[in-house]
């Protein structure tokens, strides 16, 4: 399914509360908004996930059937595609390797928050993608969770979308290779307040 991964750098307009209604363009009732990174975290429970990946494997039914698994509540077929993602994630090597990166993978991808389960729960594949924004103002960089979820989003049919209107890499550090499109749009500004 085609989904879209793109950064918008820089800032086309001349004034910064035209750049705010420019992205607020952006924003629908399928939109979940980041307003800062990082924002990703691990569940407590993620931690006892770590070890259901094994000779390059993710062990689908222990992990539907652990204590830890907190996607039980999804509808059956979504919570296989969401595991067949992660299985492509971490065949794809999509995350720079880091010391224990197929565990961090997997656990990070366990800890998606309830508002973005809920989104998941909704998609049904046919009508109007879910949709991330990612609005990233600041120096901060993205941690490697951050990259772990934005990319096992995408890979569900989230459409995901970064704003950054200072030029700063934000999540695409920790891949591998270029997942993101980036565009140019103009002059980098670096202090506009959400």
């Amino acid at each position: 399914m085609p989904v879209l991964f793109s950064k918008i750098s820089g800032v086309s307009q001349d004034k910064e509360e035209d750049y705010w209604l420019y992205v607020k363009k952006y924003l629908t009732p399928e939109t979940i908004l980041i307003p800062k990174l990082p924002f990703a975290s691990l569940s407590s429970a993620a931690q006892g996930m770590a070890d259901f990946y094994k000779n390059g494997k993710l062990l689908k039914e222990q992990i539907k059937t652990s204590r830890y698994y907190n996607y039980n509540l999804l509808r059956s077929d979504m919570q296989e595609h969401m595991l067949n993602c992660l299985q492509e994630i971490l065949e794809l090597k999509i995350i720079r390797n880091v010391a224990h990166v197929e565990q961090i993978i997997v656990a990070t991808a366990m800890s998606l928050n309830r508002a973005i389960c809920q989104r998941i729960q909704q998609f049904d594949f046919t009508r109007k993608s879910p949709k991330l924004i990612i609005l990233h103002t600041t120096e901060a960089l993205g941690t490697i969770q951050d990259a772990i979820q934005v990319a096992f989003l995408s890979r569900i049919g989230f459409d995901i979308l970064i704003f950054a209107p200072t030029g700063y890499q934000c999540v695409e550090q920790w891949y591998n290779y270029p997942i993101v499109d980036e565009h140019q749009e103009g002059a980098y500004h670096y202090d506009y307040r959400i």
